[in-house]
């Protein structure tokens, strides 16, 4: 197909210079074009150079940001290995604590593991933000788990040492450790003696304590009054405290009841008075200590403390 010509003619305002121009559709087709290329790569050009501008000043900010997370990332690992070395002394003193206890110690593979979830190191999704370096996110995030699951384990530890206090502490209450008696001393030991009425020798289940009537006589440990009576004829006004764990008590030869069968009875309240009923022949107090159905001597010194002695125990 033959090309359309054009002819193009340029006169002067005074027509005193008259130009000709002579060209093709297609030349006139291609310098459109050219017109168009050459705007298109100058917008181009101009939005390149004004994205440089903008995300250079970004990516500035974005390194510093960077930058100061690497940081940020280095101290908290430094924090976290001063937690590690202070989780080894909390790891030896509960040990300690667990012997003291009467605790079967924590097993050292289970203290590496700890109590949580698998304990796995992974990379992270957050790791591409750092540079190379030779600390990474993943590594962070599992030394965090490990001290986490450390915790877990001392927080276990703890509630089973509490526990075995707790309980220990509930026994010592219920076991009679301290004395009777304000003031008196012990006339009659504990074991064989010659029977004040008979004269003959016989077994002596508990231990005489002499002082005037009217003394004050407060239950050695907590328990429950199993006996309390008026006419025993052998002991008079006496009372019996089951205080459980095996353990009992009777006071007997009283003046005077203050508690009765049934009732709960703390350590050191006042249970009743001191006499001389029954078979008696003053004023005294005979204490006896049962454990699991047999007689103790209430002078050892594990049954017959002080309040002061107590509580330094």
């Amino acid at each position: 197909m033959r090309d359309t010509q054009y002819q193009v003619v340029v006169i002067s305002d005074d027509a005193a210079d008259v130009r000709e121009l002579n060209t093709s559709r297609v030349n006139i087709l291609l310098t459109i074009l050219l017109i168009v290329f050459t705007l298109l790569m100058g917008l181009y050009f101009t939005a390149d150079f004004l994205t440089d501008v903008f995300y250079g000043k970004r990516l500035a900010t974005l390194r510093n940001q960077n930058k100061q997370l690497v940081t940020r990332i280095n101290d908290i690992n430094n924090r976290i290995s001063s937690l590690t070395e202070q989780m080894i002394v909390v790891n030896q003193k509960d040990q300690a604590i667990r012997t003291y206890a009467n605790l079967p110690l924590i097993d050292a593979d289970i203290r590496k593991v700890g109590v949580g979830g698998v304990l796995n190191p992974k990379i992270s999704s957050l790791d591409y933000l750092l540079p190379a370096s030779d600390i990474t996110i993943a590594e962070v995030e599992f030394d965090l788990d490990a001290i986490e699951r450390a915790l877990n384990l001392e927080l276990t530890s703890l509630d089973e040492v509490y526990n075995s206090f707790k309980a220990k502490k509930d026994m010592l209450q219920h076991v009679p450790t301290i004395r009777p008696l304000l003031r008196g001393y012990i006339t009659s030991g504990f074991g064989e003696r010659r029977d004040p009425f008979t004269g003959n020798m016989r077994d002596h289940l508990g231990i005489d304590i002499v002082t005037k009537k009217g003394e004050p006589i407060f239950a050695t440990a907590d328990g429950v009054v199993s006996d309390a009576r008026m006419d025993s004829p052998s002991f008079g006004i006496t009372i019996k405290i089951d205080h459980g764990y095996g353990y009992q008590t009777r006071y007997a030869h009283l003046s005077k009841l203050l508690v009765r069968k049934h009732q709960k009875i703390m350590r050191g309240q006042k249970i009743g008075e001191v006499g001389s009923t029954g078979r008696s022949q003053s004023p005294h107090l005979h204490y006896e200590v049962i454990k699991n159905g047999v007689r103790k001597d209430p002078a050892q010194k594990y049954f017959y403390l002080s309040e002061q002695d107590l509580s330094r125990l």
